[in-house]
Formats: C-alpha cells, structure tokens, sequence
C-alpha cells in the first residue's frame, strides 16, 4: 500500500497529442475526470460540470451559462403531449427479466417533444423528462387554478366540501 500526501496526483493522464488538453486523468485518491485533469466534483467529473457525487448521484451540469437559445413552451401543449405519450413497464434485453423499468421508448420521446439532437430517436437524456415532468406539472396548475376559479364563482350551489378545493 502507497501513501501518498497529495493524492490529487495524476496516475494516469492521457492528453490530446496536438492541444495537449486532458482527455481522460485518475488521480491517485481514485477520482476519474474525462476532459478534465482537476476532478473535483466527486469520484467522475466530466469537463462540462456534470458528475457522479460521493453517495453515486449522477448530477447533470444545468447553469445557466452553459445553455444556450433559450426557447418559452407552452405548458398545456406539453401536458397534452405527456397525456398522449405510452408508458409502459419493460427490462431491457441485456438485463434479466425481473430488472424492470418504467418509460417511454426512445422514439415516442423524441416524436413528442423533439430533444436530443441526432441521438434522440435512441436514448432520453436524465434532465429531459425532469423538464417536461416540471413543464406538465406547471400546466396541470393552470387548470386546477381555472377549476378552482370556476367552483368559487358557482358559490354555494356546489356540494359543501367542494367549497374548500384549492
């Protein structure tokens, strides 16, 4: 066994030969980065902020600064395309049977909501769905405020503990 006192010691670093920028490095305390050769975030950092945390959280990079063309949605018409998206249990084919899952394919993703770029119609990205989840959400709001506002107009010919629905 190797003690070291700086275990941010690269074992390892492989570089591209004409930039020289890293490309994959492990440290000596076992953190891996690839395209950076500072790992800081957790035991795998990758170069655009995204990592995999000490308890194994997979943890996307979303700052601001890194996005750009920003474009509004409607939050209803994502509601519509969840409501009309097939979610099915499956496993998939590499994995036993009893290692099950719950999703939309690929495919049907992509043909409602159009992201992930050239891969899309193959594999979800973990931020997308969260998106579309938080959009849905933002828009099944808008309709219980609309029902809400509705029951408080009809007033007292509503059943009693309807009244109450906010």
């Amino acid at each position: 066994t190797m003690t070291l006192a700086n275990q941010a010691i690269p074992i390892l670093s492989v570089q591209n030969a004409t930039s020289s920028s890293p490309i994959f490095t492990v440290l000596y305390n076992g953190r891996v980065g690839i395209g950076t050769s500072s790992p800081t975030l957790g035991p795998l950092t990758m170069d655009s902020g995204a990592h995999v945390t000490g308890g194994g959280t997979w943890t996307n990079a979303s700052s601001r600064d890194l996005k750009e063309n920003f474009t509004p949605l409607d939050s209803e018409t994502v509601l519509e395309k969840i409501n009309s998206l097939f979610i099915s249990r499956w496993n998939y084919k590499k994995e036993s049977a009893s290692t099950t899952h719950i999703g939309p394919v690929a495919e049907d993703f992509y043909d409602a909501f159009g992201t992930g770029g050239d891969n899309g119609r193959a594999s979800i990205s973990s931020i997308d769905p969260a998106g579309v989840a938080l959009l849905g959400i933002q828009g099944l709001s808008k309709k219980v405020d609309r029902l809400s506002s509705l029951v408080a107009s009809v007033g007292g010919g509503i059943v009693d503990g309807v009244n109450g629905f906010k």
